[in-house]
């Protein structure tokens, strides 16, 4: 399963470096830095308005626990709250950002199309993991990176500049093909089990995981709203393009703790966890990921964007670094969750959110873009410290058995 879950990564990866290359250069970098604002705004919003329900459904659920139906079933009553908040947010959103009416109900639909493909996703992602089955999720990722694509190449032949319809691209492409697979998936797996009425635990938990999502969204994107605001959109422009490809070394090893999780969390019951091999599991991702990709990005970054983002090239290197370190943190923080340490889960991401934006704040206005990537440097080099901390603390644990 976790192979699945990874292929849908690597084919997400593969999709998001071309439809970044076709919307960096049809948008040009002030346009590409105003669409990545939005975006940034959209991910924030639904990593918030899921009240950090999905996981702690990973933590009460063991593998494979549950019919796919019944999983999702079970997260598509826990997404009814997280469905209301988004409908808020996105209005607000859409009068702050529309000069009229009409512009502002059509860019307030735009974001919430955002914001629900990304609570489906996430939503669909738990359910496969709990369900110890990927296929549906697997097939749905696929389709709708497909439509992506398609979408992509139509607008960039065109020459579509209109932030909008882009964004409108990547919200409908992701969301449609979830609703049509989970459809299909509530014909073809067996519906058996009800939702269960104990689903309390899950939402309280999730509470209190909140800012857990708080910490980790925020801190990974604070720097793409301060970047406009204490340099220009240029510049967001530019970063954009390199970090989008440098997050990618994060994506196999928090596909691995997520689907880790509920596996960890009874080990962790029975006292019979084997700490050592999970670490260097994580630490190989990571190394192996981060060398190959930190490299490569170097090398095509201008051939493939343009001279306009040779500034990028500086970028690389911490961007990368930061990026290696982020999944080093989330292994931590996932770590934490399986081991029922509540508060130290919160405090992973909240201390590198804390650091970075401090850093932001003081080096964005006199160092731009390069300020923002060191800064992210150093918030996750602070997040990787606690996780250290944490995996001695589970350490310890073990040996008093």
């Amino acid at each position: 399963m976790a192979a699945q879950l990874l292929l849908a990564q690597l084919f997400v990866a593969v999709t998001a470096l071309i439809v970044n290359v076709f919307a960096a250069r049809a948008l040009g970098p002030a346009a590409r830095g105003e669409l990545a604002l939005f975006m940034q705004i959209a991910y924030v919003a639904n990593t918030l308005c899921l009240l950090g329900r999905y996981r702690a459904y990973l933590r009460f659920r063991t593998v494979p626990s549950h019919t796919l139906y019944r999983a999702q079933r079970e997260l598509d009553s826990l997404s009814i709250l997280p469905m209301l908040l988004a409908v808020g947010v996105s209005a607000i959103v859409g009068v702050i950002a529309a000069d009229s009416f009409s512009a502002g109900f059509a860019f307030s639909v735009t974001i919430f199309v955002l914001i629900l493909s990304g609570v489906q996703q996430k939503m669909h992602r738990t359910a496969a993991i709990v369900a110890g089955t990927a296929h549906a999720y697997l097939l749905a990722t696929i389709l709708g990176q497909l439509a992506l694509l398609a979408a992509a190449t139509s607008l960039a032949y065109k020459g579509v500049d209109l932030v909008t319809a882009w964004l409108a691209a990547y919200g409908l492409a992701v969301l449609l093909p979830y609703a049509a697979v989970s459809a299909w998936a509530a014909r073809t797996f067996a519906r058996t089990g009800e939702v269960s009425r104990e689903l309390g635990p899950v939402s309280t938990l999730g509470y209190k995981l909140t800012l857990t999502g708080v910490g980790e969204i925020i801190g990974s994107r604070a720097d793409r709203f301060l970047i406009p605001i204490f340099s220009s959109y240029a510049q967001l422009g530019v970063y954009t393009v390199v970090v989008t490809m440098t997050e990618l070394v994060t994506w196999p090893i928090k596909n691995y703790a997520d689907a880790r999780v509920p596996i960890w969390t009874k080990a962790l019951s029975r006292k019979r966890f084997a700490l050592r091999v999970e670490l260097i599991r994580a630490l190989g991702l990571i190394v192996i990921c981060a060398t190959p990709l930190g490299f490569g990005l170097w090398m095509i970054l201008v051939p493939l964007f343009g001279s306009e983002y040779s500034a990028g090239l500086a970028l690389v290197l911490p961007l990368t670094l930061a990026a290696a370190f982020n999944g080093f943190s989330y292994f931590g923080m996932n770590l934490s969750i399986a081991a029922g340490f509540s508060r130290t889960a919160n405090l992973i991401p909240i201390s590198a959110m804390v650091t970075a934006i401090a850093g932001h704040i003081f080096f964005i206005p006199t160092h731009g873009a390069q300020g923002a990537a060191w800064s992210m440097v150093a918030g996750y080099s602070v997040a990787g410290f606690v996780t250290i901390l944490t995996v001695l603390r589970v350490a310890i644990r073990l040996r008093k058995v």
